[in-house]
């Protein structure tokens, strides 16, 4: 466990099957949510996995097709390999934003709050520069067929991405009142 999230834990101490005593972490710090609604949450949870897997795919069929736009330019290569990353990063903020239940702890927030917005950003830059430098490859100078397939799929993923990065906005948690908090399921060291 992080330092930073130390303080918002406590150990407890139970009889372990054998007969000794077994520490358990147990979460006592704030507990946060995101500000929609149910039903907003559910068509937010979808979208994101949707766009992030087709992105994945996308991306995929690109790096796979590298050795066909040899003659592109380098910083294509480079663009969609550092693509992966904030890819990533998205991947697992949706992951958890799935698997967490509301409310959720704070490293949970952070993860989902934190991760997202950073990674989106930086992806929509690095796959606009990939279908911006495609598509200025085809203007420039004659390309093969292949180059239009590659093209437009570097457009989509430039479109997945832009529509990923305006995503983030929903993305935002408060804080639940100890009342609330008191309710939620107690979660171990997560």
């Amino acid at each position: 466990m992080k330092t930073k999230y130390l303080n918002d834990y406590r150990l407890d101490y139970q009889l372990s099957p054998g007969g000794g005593l077994k520490s358990v972490p147990v979460y006592i710090g704030q507990r946060f949510r995101l500000k929609l609604a149910p039903e907003a949450l559910a068509v937010l949870k979808r979208r994101l996995a949707v766009l992030v897997v087709l992105s994945a795919a996308l991306l995929l069929v690109l790096l796979m097709g590298t050795t066909l736009l040899v003659d592109a330019f380098s910083l294509l290569g480079i663009s969609m390999g550092f693509s992966l990353i904030p890819l990533w990063l998205m991947a697992r903020a949706v992951w958890v934003l799935h698997t967490a239940e509301m409310p959720t702890t704070r490293k949970k927030k952070d993860q989902i709050t934190m991760q997202y917005p950073g990674g989106s950003w930086f992806f929509m830059i690095m796959s606009c520069i990939t279908g911006l430098g495609l598509l200025a490859q085809m203007i420039i100078k004659p390309v093969r067929a292949v180059h239009w397939l590659y093209t437009a799929d570097a457009l989509a993923l430039s479109l997945c991405s832009v529509l990923l990065f305006l995503l983030r906005k929903p993305l935002v948690m408060e804080a639940v009142p100890e009342t609330e908090a008191l309710e939620a399921p107690e979660e171990g060291e997560s």
